[in-house]
């Protein structure tokens, strides 16, 4: 198993989201503002690609209409493989940050 440095739990969005009490714009919103509450890792490249999911999350929260399902799983697929980048080139090493969503 790796040995992630971060972790976000969105299991109970997932949940409220799957019962129609949220929209996906509003978990998109909780999306960007948890991972701005993330530490930084003091690493240009890892930052920049959180703040860049960060902005695409909030471009999708902050548009009625214009994003849907598979926008959303289109950036929750890009914030997945920054949650697997490698830090130490290790097998089953570090990992930037676990992503539970069920």
């Amino acid at each position: 198993m790796s040995d992630w440095q971060r972790r976000l739990d969105f299991s109970a969005y997932t949940k409220k989201y799957d019962e129609g009490e949220l929209s996906i714009q509003e978990f998109a919103k909780i999306v960007a503002e948890k991972l701005k509450s993330l530490r930084d890792f003091d690493d240009f490249g890892i930052d920049c690609a959180k703040e860049d999911l960060i902005f695409e999350f909030e471009d999708i929260a902050d548009e009625d209409e214009a994003y849907g399902e598979g926008d959303f799983n289109c950036v929750l697929s890009r914030l997945y493989d920054w949650g697997d980048i490698p830090l130490d080139g290790k097998f089953g090493g570090k990992k930037v940050c676990w992503i539970q969503m069920r």
